[in-house]
């Protein structure tokens, strides 16, 4: 059952320019357009299919934040929107040795994962994603793709709960504009790994949840119908 990649992430570009528009919390406008630029040269080197030279952009975004943000004392996080900002700051266990930046730091470990994951350096791929995710603990985006990432590992635990902290911060913290696409991917994530425990039932609940909230999502209805195969409803797929 293919899932998720096929081609490049339409979510990867989506999320770019989500990353453009949401600078409210970097440090100056220079380091603002600075970031912005090189992960812009970077996506479009990916979207070129030239991962590998796309990492020397993401890395000089990574290596800027790394050397000005190192205080072992404080705590940073890296959000998209200022009610994620906010739930940082709220529930952070040290408040005054807190700092919240822009997405732009957690994002250049989000596309050098994937760059790497292009690259066949899925380990090292994974170790970033987990970096990002521990800066931006409440973006469903990297969520998602760590759970991509468990599920071709078939670790279908860790997935499926990655897959529903997914579910609930794409309602709270994604952009609306974003909102659908996450939710959406996120459900899709869930539904595959009811598939793989024998959920059907359950499967089949979600993935027509997919289809209320986009009547055109190819991918619900492909795996609607692997599952009607599966219980024999139809015949299976040449």
């Amino acid at each position: 059952m293919t899932y998720f990649r096929s081609t490049i992430s339409a979510l990867l570009l989506v999320v770019f320019s989500l990353v453009l528009s949401q600078r409210a919390f970097a440090t100056t406008a220079d380091d603002d357009a600075n970031a912005a630029n090189e992960l812009n040269a970077g996506v479009v080197l990916v979207k070129a299919k030239q991962p590998a030279q796309a990492l020397e952009h993401f890395d000089k975004v990574i290596s800027n934040f790394e050397s000005r943000y190192h205080d072992s004392s404080t705590t940073y996080y890296s959000a998209r929107t200022d009610k994620e900002k906010s739930y940082y700051q709220l529930n952070a266990p040290n408040p005054s040795k807190t700092v919240v930046l822009s997405s732009d730091w957690a994002y250049g470990y989000y596309y050098k994962s994937y760059s790497l994951t292009e690259l066949g350096r899925v380990p090292e791929a994974i170790t970033l994603l987990q970096k990002a995710l521990s800066m931006s603990p409440q973006n469903a985006q990297f969520m998602e793709e760590l759970g991509y990432h468990y599920q071709n590992q078939k670790n279908w635990a860790a997935a499926l709960d990655l897959f529903k902290k997914a579910e609930f911060a794409s309602k709270e913290f994604t952009p609306q504009e974003y909102r659908n696409a996450e939710l959406a991917r996120a459900w899709r994530g869930i539904g595959y790994v009811y598939v793989e425990y024998g959920r059907l039932d359950e499967a089949t609940a979600i993935y027509r949840q997919c289809l209320e909230l986009n009547a055109n999502d190819e991918k619900a209805k492909g795996e609607l119908e692997y599952i009607d195969n599966l219980k024999g409803k139809t015949p299976a797929r040449k």
